[in-house]
Formats: structure tokens, C-alpha cells, sequence
């Protein structure tokens, strides 16, 4: 995969799933669901992962740590262009994983470098793609699914704080 030029994070109800679209700069496009399971287990990983980075982990306590990485957080939200609109099935867009999103089962995210990283995002067949980004992208992407949890009636809720993810207690019953 090339570049990452944008990326797209929705609620879609009817699928009761997170649509995770990422374009690149050479015009490739790949669409992912994620479940309530995925992001439950990915929250703690993507935070265990910023946490570990030396600026961030070298802090002598856990407000200055939190405040190193509000810090950083917003100076990146700040930098984002979050007005540009997602470019919708351009006629030179290839999908190179298909149209059609693929559900992602099996992840893995991990450090490569100080500022590289790389996450896996694979099928129930291994099928899928290893993604490379700096800690800029990371940080983008936790926001744009921190900001999609909400719409999704999923009782989780991602604790910035505490760089977790938690469930809300409350009783809900289907009818």
C-alpha cells in the first residue's frame, strides 16, 4: 500500500459495524468493518502503544504522561484537515482488497521505529493489508474512532484519561 492520503471512519446501523475507509495518494481504496469486539481489544492496544513511546513514557508521573499526550493529541487534531471530503469511487480509484468492505477479525499493531508503526488488518482467510503510518496518523486514527463510538449504542467509551476503553453500565434489553 502506498501513502495514506485520507481516511474515513462511520457507524453504519444497519450492519451494526464501524466502515473504516482508507484512501492513497495513488488513488487505491480500502474498506474495512470493524466489530464492537475489534475496537474493544484495538482501544487498549493503540493506547499501550502510545504510552511506550519514550517522550510519553519517560515521564515521572501518570498526569505528566496524560499531559504529554494531550499535548501531543491535540497539536495533531489542531494540523488535520478534518473539512476536506472523503473522494467517493473517482474513476481512476482501484480497490485492490475490492469494493465490497472486508471484515476484519484479526489485527495486530506494533511499533517499528520510534516514529513508525504498522497495523495489520486481516480477514478470517489472512487476507487483508499491513499499513504503515507515524504516531501523527495513530493519533488521528483513535480520534476518528473515539468520535464514531458514540453513534454507536455499543455501551463502550474511550477514557482519554485513562487511555482505556470501558463499558457502561446500564441495563438495556431488546424487544
Amino acid at each position: 500500500m502506498s501513502g495514506l492520503s485520507q481516511m474515513q471512519v462511520s457507524f453504519v446501523d444497519i450492519e451494526d459495524r464501524i466502515l473504516l475507509r482508507m484512501n492513497t495518494v495513488a488513488h487505491e481504496e480500502f474498506r474495512f468493518w470493524l466489530t464492537r469486539r475489534f475496537i474493544s481489544r484495538l482501544f487498549p492496544v493503540m493506547s499501550e502503544t502510545i504510552q511506550a513511546r519514550p517522550e510519553i513514557a519517560l515521564q515521572q508521573t501518570s498526569s505528566n504522561r496524560e499531559a504529554v499526550m494531550d499535548f501531543q493529541r491535540d497539536q495533531v487534531t489542531q494540523k488535520a484537515d478534518f473539512s476536506t471530503p472523503f473522494e467517493d469511487d473517482k474513476p481512476e480509484t482501484s480497490y485492490p482488497l475490492g469494493k465490497d468492505a472486508m471484515l476484519v477479525v484479526k489485527g495486530n499493531l506494533q511499533q517499528k521505529s520510534e516514529n513508525s508503526f504498522e497495523l495489520s488488518l486481516k480477514d478470517k482467510s489472512n487476507k487483508g493489508i499491513d499499513f504503515s503510518f507515524n504516531s501523527d496518523t495513530l493519533y488521528l486514527l483513535q480520534k476518528l474512532l473515539q468520535d464514531t463510538l458514540p453513534k454507536t449504542d455499543w455501551g463502550l467509551y474511550f477514557a482519554a484519561k485513562q487511555s482505556s476503553i470501558t463499558t457502561m453500565d446500564e441495563h438495556r434489553t431488546l424487544n
